[in-house]
C-alpha cells in the first residue's frame, strides 16, 4: 500500500434465524430449504410513530450503526464532521423502496404514490441522509452492482484515501429484502439454505489519525486485488494482498471459485453464509469482532477477505490483525 490505512472500528446488524418470528424462517416449499432471513424492523416502526418520516428502514439502520461506529472508533460526531470524512455504500439490489415506487407508478400512476416516499426512492438516499445528519462533507456515493458490492465499496474507499480525497471513510454494505426484491431473489435462487439480510459499517482511515487519538486499530490493510471471475488469478494475488508470498493465511472470500480456494492453502477459513452484496464485509466484521475463531491460538495473523460474483468476479483485501 502507498499509505498506512487501518480498519479502526466496525458495527454490524446480521439477521439471526434463531431470534426472529417463526413465520420469517419458513422455507419456500418450491425451493427446498431455501429461505430469506430478514432483520427485525421493530425499532424503525417505533421510530416512525414518534418522528416524522425522514428515515427509510435502510437509512434509519445506517444512522444507528454509524452512531455506534463513531463510538467504537473513539470519535465524537463533531470530530467526524467535515470534509475529512467520506461515506460509501455497496449493495446488490440497492433499496427496495426504489423498485416498489416504480411498481406503484406503473400500477397506479402519480396519484398512487406518497410525495415523501417518492423523494426517498433513490439508491443514494441512505448515504445522503446520513451524510447530512452527521455532517460528513467528504466524497459520498452509493454503489449498486454485484454480489461483491460491499467489497467494491471497500475498494472505492481505499482509492479515496490513497488519492487523499479524505482522511477517513465510513464503508457500509447492506441488502434490503423488502418486496419486490425478495420476490426476485426467490425466483432466481440457485442455492439451498438461508440468505441473510445484513448491514455492516466499518471505518477505514489513515493510521496516524487513529494513533493520534490513542486508538488501537483492529487491523492494518496490507493490499487489495481484483479476483478473476473464472480462476481467481490466485498466483499473483498473494503478493498484491500481503506484499510478499505467504505459505498460509486465513481465507474468508465469499462465493469464491472452487479451484481458487483449492490453490490458496488457507491456515483457517471463515464463511458467514450467503449475505449477497454484504458478503465479504460480513466475514470481515465477524473476524474483527473477536468471535470464537479468534480464541484459537493457531488463528493466522494475515487474512484474505473478500467476495466474488459468478459473472463479474470480485475483490479481496489483505489484512493483518493486531
Amino acid at each position: 500500500m502507498k499509505a498506512s490505512i487501518v480498519i479502526s472500528a466496525i458495527a454490524m446488524d446480521l439477521a439471526d434465524e434463531k431470534s426472529l418470528p417463526p413465520g420469517l424462517q419458513a422455507p419456500d416449499e418450491s425451493l427446498g430449504d431455501f429461505s430469506l432471513i430478514r432483520l427485525d424492523r421493530g425499532a424503525f416502526e417505533a421510530h416512525r410513530k414518534r418522528e416524522r418520516q425522514r428515515h427509510t428502514p435502510v437509512s434509519f439502520r445506517m444512522s444507528q450503526l454509524v452512531t455506534k461506529l463513531l463510538s467504537n472508533a473513539a470519535l465524537s460526531k463533531e470530530a467526524a464532521a467535515g470534509a475529512a470524512t467520506g461515506l460509501v455504500s455497496g449493495s446488490r439490489y440497492g433499496c427496495s423502496i426504489v423498485f416498489d415506487m416504480h411498481r406503484r407508478l406503473a400500477r397506479y400512476g402519480p396519484k398512487g404514490i406518497d410525495a415523501i416516499r417518492f423523494a426517498q426512492a433513490t439508491h443514494n438516499y441512505p448515504v445522503s441522509c446520513c451524510a447530512i445528519e452527521f455532517g460528513f462533507k467528504g466524497p459520498c456515493t452509493a454503489m449498486v452492482s454485484s454480489r461483491a458490492a460491499g467489497m467494491e465499496a471497500f475498494q472505492c474507499a481505499c482509492d479515496w484515501l490513497l488519492d487523499r480525497r479524505c482522511d477517513r471513510v465510513v464503508v457500509t454494505a447492506f441488502e434490503d429484502f423488502g418486496s419486490p426484491v425478495d420476490d426476485h431473489i426467490r425466483r432466481t435462487a440457485t442455492q439451498s439454505g438461508p440468505v441473510f439480510e445484513a448491514m455492516v459499517c466499518l471505518m477505514l482511515e489513515r493510521k496516524e489519525l487513529a494513533e493520534a487519538r490513542g486508538l488501537t486499530a483492529l487491523a492494518d490493510l496490507t493490499g487489495t486485488a481484483i479476483l478473476n471471475r473464472v480462476s481467481g488469478n490466485c498466483g499473483s494475488v498473494g503478493k498484491r494482498l500481503f506484499g510478499r508470498d505467504l505459505p498460509e493465511f486465513g481465507f474468508a472470500v465469499s462465493r469464491s471459485p472452487a479451484d481458487f480456494r483449492d490453490r490458496c492453502n488457507p491456515a483457517s477459513s471463515l464463511d458467514a453464509g450467503e449475505c449477497i452484496g454484504a458478503s465479504g464485509l460480513v466475514e470481515l466484521a465477524q473476524l474483527l469482532g473477536g468471535g470464537s475463531l479468534l480464541q484459537d491460538k493457531t488463528t493466522p495473523r494475515h487474512w484474505m477477505v473478500g467476495a466474488c460474483d459468478p459473472l463479474t468476479g470480485g475483490i479481496a483485501a489483505g489484512i493483518r490483525l493486531h
